[in-house]
């Protein structure tokens, strides 16, 4: 006979199912709060600047504030391309 220990309670999956919705909502909110924070960019200033964030800015990666910051900081080792696309944004 098995011995009948303490039962585990565990969460009905709808509210696990709430809670995992809630927190991914949460965290879209804020990455669409920080895009409508930055200037738009192009598919051209994204190709200027690509090689430049990978070499230098790879660390911040997805935090686009934090990329652009990060190229500000070091425009003077970006790409000539990367460079006035920065320079035109400040």
């Amino acid at each position: 006979m098995r011995a009948v220990g303490p039962r585990k309670k565990h969460l009905p999956t709808a509210l696990v199912g709430l809670v995992l919705t809630c927190l991914v909502g949460s965290v879209m909110q804020v990455e669409a709060q920080e895009f409508h924070d930055t200037p738009s960019e192009t598919i051209r200033d994204r190709q200027a600047c690509t090689s430049d964030v990978m070499n230098l800015c790879r660390a911040f990666i997805p935090n686009r504030t934090a990329i652009t910051n990060c190229l500000v900081e070091n425009i003077d080792h970006l790409s000539p391309a990367c460079r006035t696309v920065i320079a035109s944004r400040r």
